[in-house]
């Protein structure tokens, strides 16, 4: 029964759990039946290349999958290999249904896991294959080893696993923090959600009745509980409004930023509670909403630990997709994820996405709005991305970018305060820079300053529109004068008095809007002619993306963090939170990194983040959103943080496969 999954020299650790499948496994014939060939170690096949594995097709896949008698929405296929029908399971079952660890791997074909086997050895490999924007896991061998009942029933996978049974649970203190152990009677699948100030964790396994009364009835914290029992502050968002909607020149982001967080008392449990019914026991822990608890898996007796506070934290780098890879790494006290892209692999992509946006590869019917914020695993899904983080700066009140989003060369959104910006083109070349733009309207030789193009960026003066920004444009503030250009000549003026006055932008028009500068629009009667002067340092011209940040972190190997002159307050540049960026390293690979926060601290400085990057390799780099926005999504999944912890955001910058035809 040693399946073609199992790495040399591993069976040790698994002989227990293999003793005790073998023991319970059911004797229905017709299960038994259906699960698929068992490889002997010696026909083990060899791993096929990306282009091999997505040159087939399955012979069926779905979406649904009913795991231990309940529906839930997860991918599986089904493949015919020459070793028979293959049943394979996506990323999002192979982790969040079975609790099953990835560890790190040399190629992207075979996938080495742990599952009740510790942190520092793999049990076994299992083969990969694509489909879509996911990665896919083949079970079967795996699934046979643990006796358990997988199978396809009306289109619809069916998997059952083992149960188990709760002997103990234990609550100790470390330096660190808390540790939680849930001692079983054998291996057992396990999910875990994490929202608010709540952390719940289920096990198939049913719990001893004395063992679950005595936790709800008389469970305390481990030591004296200070009286005035403070509450862990709300999470920073950098990108959150003013409570009033923002002032012509007022920044949303110049605020203070909260003090962090230093004491003991947010590193622990604060609360339990545990559910039991049939087979199937939930507990319920009340933890800061700042801390993020590890699990481990652990056999020989089978053992679950839940670690909150700030444990040791093991690295890993997984060989995800030829060209991609995922890295985790605690830098500097800080746990880091991070994607690595080669730009050069012809198969890979790098662009900006927005919301309401479509795939990538799906023809455009319009401009699709500007306006409008979303989660990033939402975005990512919809744009297809296989992996993404968020982007930009923007008002959580319009839902409009603050800086610069160039998309296949149309400016969506312009530059700003000569922020920092990356630009890229499709042969994989970028540019890290600040970027200033200096335009004009010119009217019978005299010249007016524009002071923006295509932003939600709100200043007194004339600013610019085109049909890059929409089809529309909505005014924003009281008393606004908007005249439509043609062909080079004012054609029409009207005044919006109030905001939301809808104007349409025709093919070829730009717009003028005179904002708090009604004396400015006067001079621009209709039939005025007008011609434009706009000129942008560094030039962009050669890089059909750009997306805007800020401040430039690192640049031609040096830490340039500068954020006065970026028009960022001292308080932001010196605040601490989560934080995320895009980076270059010395052999050209794109690092897109996310800084997590801590149960210590809510982040690192952007100064500290600069210096954890130069650690990874970055000779570039530019800071994006963090706070809340920080978020890493890959393979359908978020990967640096509880998903619901995540705050919606406007735009990002997302990764695509195109395999070759």
């Amino acid at each position: 029964m040693k399946a073609v999954f199992l790495l040399a020299g591993t069976i040790g650790l698994l002989t227990p759990i293999i003793a005790r499948a073998e023991a319970t496994s059911r004797t229905d014939t017709a299960a038994t039946a259906t699960i698929v060939n068992t490889l002997p170690v010696e026909t083990t096949p060899q791993p096929q290349s990306i282009a091999q594995t997505n040159s087939a097709q399955p012979l069926q896949q779905g979406r649904q999958i009913r795991f231990n008698g309940q529906s839930e929405t997860a991918g599986w296929s089904q493949w015919q290999t020459a070793q028979g029908k293959r049943l394979f399971i996506s990323e999002i079952a192979l982790t969040q249904l079975l609790g099953i660890q990835l560890f790190s791997s040399d190629t992207p074909n075979l996938q080495p896991i742990g599952w009740f086997s510790g942190d520092t050895q793999p049990i076994g490999q299992l083969p990969v294959r694509f489909i879509g924007t996911e990665r896919h896991f083949d079970i079967t061998d795996f699934a046979a080893l643990m006796s358990w009942d997988l199978r396809l029933q009306s289109n619809q996978l069916s998997l059952n696993t083992l149960s188990a049974t709760v002997k103990g649970i234990r609550v100790a203190k470390r330096t660190w923090g808390d540790r939680l152990v849930i001692d079983l009677d054998g291996p057992i699948a396990y999910q875990y959600t994490a929202k608010s100030n709540e952390f719940s964790l289920t096990l198939n396994a049913q719990t001893e009745t004395t063992i679950a009364k005595s936790i709800n009835q008389n469970w305390q914290y481990p030591k004296p509980i200070d009286p005035d029992q403070p509450k862990p502050p709300a999470p920073i968002t950098t990108s959150e409004p003013a409570a009033e909607p923002p002032k012509l020149g007022e920044d949303p982001l110049d605020k203070p930023i909260p003090k962090p967080i230093e004491s003991s008392k947010f590193k622990r449990i604060q609360a339990f509670k545990l559910d039991t019914s049939r087979n199937r026991t939930t507990l319920k822990l009340g933890i800061p909403i700042a801390v993020r608890p590890q699990i481990l898996t652990l056999n020989n007796p089978s053992r679950l630990v839940i670690d909150v506070g700030n444990p040791v934290q093991t690295s890993r780098d997984i060989n995800w997709m030829d060209g991609l890879q995922w890295r985790s790494q605690v830098v500097d006290g800080f746990p880091l994820n991070w994607l690595e892209i080669d730009p050069k692999q012809p198969e890979l992509s790098i662009q900006p996405i927005l919301p309401n946006q479509k795939g990538i590869n799906q023809p455009a019917i319009e401009q699709p709005p500007l306006s409008g914020i979303a989660t990033l695993i939402q975005t990512a899904r919809q744009t297809g991305a296989i992996g993404a983080i968020n982007g930009g700066f923007f008002n959580r009140n319009n839902k409009f970018p603050l800086g610069a989003i160039r998309i296949n060369q149309n400016w969506r959104s312009g530059p700003i305060l000569a922020r920092g910006v990356v630009g890229w083109n499709p042969r994989g070349d970028f540019r890290f820079d600040r970027l200033i733009h200096q335009a004009a309207v010119l009217k019978d030789g005299e010249r007016f300053e524009l002071k923006s193009f295509n932003s939600a960026y709100l200043q007194a003066g004339i600013a610019r529109y085109n049909q890059d920004w929409g089809l529309n444009y909505t005014s924003m503030t009281d008393g606004e004068v908007i005249a439509t250009v043609r062909n080079g000549q004012i054609i029409t003026q009207k005044i919006a008095e109030k905001p939301g006055t809808i104007v349409p932008i025709s093919t070829g028009d730009e717009l003028l809007v005179f904002r708090s500068n009604r004396t400015g629009a006067a001079k621009f009667p209709i039939g005025t002619a007008v011609k434009f002067d706009s000129k942008f340092s560094p030039d962009l011209d050669n890089y059909q993306h750009v997306i805007g940040g800020g401040p430039l972190l690192i640049q031609n190997r040096q830490i340039i963090l500068d954020g006065a002159s970026e028009k960022f307050s001292p308080a932001f540049v010196k605040g601490l939170a989560a934080r995320s960026a895009i980076a270059q390293t010395s052999t050209g690979k794109i690092l897109l990194v996310a800084a997590q926060n801590t149960a210590d601290s809510r982040g690192p400085t952007l100064a500290a983040f600069a210096q954890m990057l130069q650690k990874l390799d970055a000779v570039n780099a530019l800071n994006l959103d963090g706070g809340s926005s920080t978020t890493l999504y890959l393979g359908g999944q978020i990967i640096d943080r509880a998903p619901r912890s995540s705050a919606r955001v406007h735009n990002a910058i997302g990764i695509f496969f195109t395999p070759k035809k």
